[in-house]
């Protein structure tokens, strides 16, 4: 809508017909002026464009970009007005009107204004925090020289400031972390290597405070999601705990990571359990190789798809990894899908879920088996936790009973942590440090740093 808060466009999509529509508000009545059909990479309307008779639309047009057009209300696009990845919308709080992009290159901000009232502000935010490496604007008053700035980096661990360049003042609001103190904090780089098939796989290391040299113990972290999720240089209380007991943290953005591209995210489809699994297993080769790492002393931890992933470890990619832990982790892609018994989201066969699913697993339940790793749990040769919230309801807990129950049957032992009352997302406190201590505990265990 307009700054007035008139309705002005608006987005419709039909999940059983996948039709993406663009519609105008056009006296009482909305036309819709472009249409297109599309399971999952559907266009996006970001909100209005640089005038009021325009609004912005970004769209994926297969190439490892995004494409940012204005579109007018009779339906035609202008050039592309910006295209890249880790692209995204700037607007002017006073108008509602767009003023400009940013570009996060691995959690790294920068802003590029067209706006006249905003072009300054860039170069100005970095005066005010020049030893600050990461600087995020998280929201602009009506004159959008007044703002709530997010920074962190050489060992800040995050803190929020009021800026006010209207009246050459700032102040701090609010620390993330305000007892941890700076040296605790874990130096972070971005990187890239290459997979097996030649594809450049980025990722965020993290190293321990205090210890140098090579042939370290290395716990791989990946990020869950999995489609269009990454992991970001920036403070990360799982990565910066695990380092703090002196491990090197290895965080690849596998093939389907948001942030690349579109193509970096196809590239995904039909690998759930594969080359998703080995363009983690080859991020370890590259640290073997290039002697920062003993490739003795590696293991696996992750949540979610990451917990997929530690399991996978165990059972698909073995050899790689001396121990590993599975938060919330994915052991029988098939009842994940479609459980037995009760109505849920998963058994509506024409969801946006399974949908998503099946278009990143490939479709039939052979091939689904063959990538669950509750179906090879008699190749599980490391020590194993699993550890999960007991009110999950994204990843219920029946997974990770049916990896035990199949490593009973197979003769393998499992260490088992059942979060009471926790959620898919270890939202309390309590058992997030419950976590921890179970984590380190075991990784300090079948894998000591020193």
């Amino acid at each position: 809508m307009r700054h007035d808060g008139t309705p002005f466009a608006r987005a419709q999509y039909k999940p059983k017909t996948t039709l993406w529509e663009l519609q105008f508000k056009n006296d009482k009545r909305w036309t819709t002026v472009y249409r297109e059909t599309s399971p999952l990479t559907t266009p996006s309307l970001i909100g209005m464009g640089r005038t009021n008779d325009t609004v912005l639309l970004y769209m994926r047009s297969g190439e490892r970009a995004y494409k940012y057009y204005e579109v007018k209300a009779d339906g035609s696009f202008s050039d592309v007005i910006n295209s890249g990845v880790d692209v995204a919308s700037q607007y002017n709080p006073a108008t509602g009107l767009l003023a400009g992009f940013s570009t996060d290159k691995e959690g790294v901000y920068t802003y590029a204004f067209f706006d006249p009232a905003m072009e300054k502000l860039p170069g100005l935010i970095d005066k005010a925090f020049p030893d600050h490496p990461i600087k995020r604007i998280v929201s602009q008053g009506r004159d959008p020289r007044q703002m709530i700035v997010f920074v962190e980096g050489n060992g800040d661990p995050g803190t929020y400031y009021f800026l006010d360049f209207k009246n050459s003042a700032y102040k701090s609001i609010g620390e993330t972390y305000p007892d941890l103190p700076s040296e605790w904090v874990a130096e972070q780089e971005a990187f890239t290597y290459k997979a097996a098939d030649g594809m450049e796989i980025p990722a965020i290391i993290t190293y321990p405070p205090g210890r140098e040299g090579g042939d370290l113990p290395l716990i791989v972290l990946p990020h869950g999601g999995p489609l269009d999720q990454r992991d970001t240089l920036g403070f990360d209380w799982l990565s910066q705990a695990i380092a703090s007991r002196g491990y090197v943290v290895l965080q690849p953005n596998y093939r389907g990571s948001g942030g690349y591209g579109g193509d970096f995210v196809e590239a995904a489809y039909g690998q759930y359990g594969r080359k998703m699994q080995t363009d983690l297993s080859d991020g370890v080769r590259t640290l073997i190789a290039d002697g920062l790492v003993d490739p003795n002393r590696v293991c696996i931890v992750g949540a979610s798809y990451g917990g997929y992933a530690a399991l996978a470890g165990a059972t698909l990619d073995t050899g790689v990894y001396r121990c590993a832990v599975s938060i919330a982790g994915i052991s029988d892609l098939y009842d994940l899908v479609y459980p037995v018994g009760g109505e849920s989201r998963h058994e509506v066969a024409t969801s946006d879920f399974v949908i998503y699913m099946k278009q990143l697993l490939g479709d039939g339940s052979d091939r689904w088996e063959s990538i669950s790793p509750a179906h090879h749990a008699d190749k599980v040769g490391i020590p194993l936790l699993m550890i999960h919230g007991k009110d999950d309801a994204v990843v219920p807990i029946q997974q990770m009973y049916t990896m035990r129950e199949a490593m009973k049957k197979a003769g393998k032992p499992a260490e088992v942590v059942i979060l009471k009352g926790e959620d898919h997302w270890l939202s309390k406190a309590a058992t997030r440090t419950e976590t921890l201590e179970a984590t380190i505990t075991f990784l300090e265990t079948h894998n000591p740093a020193y």
